[in-house]
């Protein structure tokens, strides 16, 4: 069992309550969450998320709003049975005001000589879920990176536009009888030991942006 374990019950568990709680905001729905990555983090003896998840805590329990949010995990995985590739992950924002995806790109060639990629997309796939929890999951359809691709900033911008003026949970999705511009590529490697090492952050609507965190490669593991 590794971490896309975690990644996989937060999801059903998400979904779950806020099948059973509608719309309505659960004051519990975010300390359980975050209490139960922590404990079962721990469990695994996965000491990085359970750092994470509790500062998280910490954070929800202060009684004051911290803007600044938290990557809790992300991984690249494939959906089973199919060529599509996706990043996936849970964040902590008591703002929910998170907007984006950074991208760090690590890699080193045969001499030892190391260069970085840095892209940042600006978007949230089809939005996140919950949108009205601090907690909450995101999920990207991605391209794998396998000959130098580069974000296409032009396509990117004329997306941006033609969804401005939309809040962050409808900026990705059309709606009934408008057509807008699909969105554009979001490129990422495979990362390789001692060749190709991944991070990820995240950021939001004021520049606020979370540590980077690695991201666990998935493909082919499933």
């Amino acid at each position: 069992m590794n971490v896309s374990t975690i990644v996989r019950v937060l999801l059903i568990s998400t979904m779950l309550v806020a099948g059973a709680t509608g719309c309505k905001r659960d004051p519990d729905f975010a300390l359980d969450k975050l209490n139960g990555l922590r404990e079962y983090t721990k469990e695994k003896g996965y000491d990085i998320e359970e750092k994470r998840a509790e500062l998280a805590l910490s954070k929800w329990q202060n009684s004051r709003l911290d803007s600044e949010p938290i990557l809790l995990t992300g991984e690249l995985g494939e959906t089973t049975g199919k060529e599509t590739k996706h990043l996936s992950f849970f964040a902590f924002d008591e703002d929910k005001d998170i907007v984006g995806i950074g991208i760090i790109e690590e890699y080193v060639d045969a001499s030892g000589l190391s260069t970085t990629l840095t892209e940042e997309y600006e978007t949230t796939g089809k939005g996140p879920y919950p949108p009205d929890e601090a907690v909450q999951a995101f999920s990207f359809v991605v391209q794998i990176r396998d000959a130098g691709q580069r974000k296409d900033v032009k396509k990117w911008n004329e997306y941006l536009s033609a969804k401005s003026g939309r809040s962050n949970t409808e900026r990705d999705m059309a709606p009934t009888g408008e057509t807008l511009p699909a969105m554009p590529t979001i490129w990422i490697s495979i990362p390789e030991p001692n060749q190709v090492d991944i991070h990820i952050y995240i950021y939001d609507k004021q520049g606020h942006k979370s540590e980077t965190i690695r991201a666990r490669n998935l493909i082919g593991t499933q």
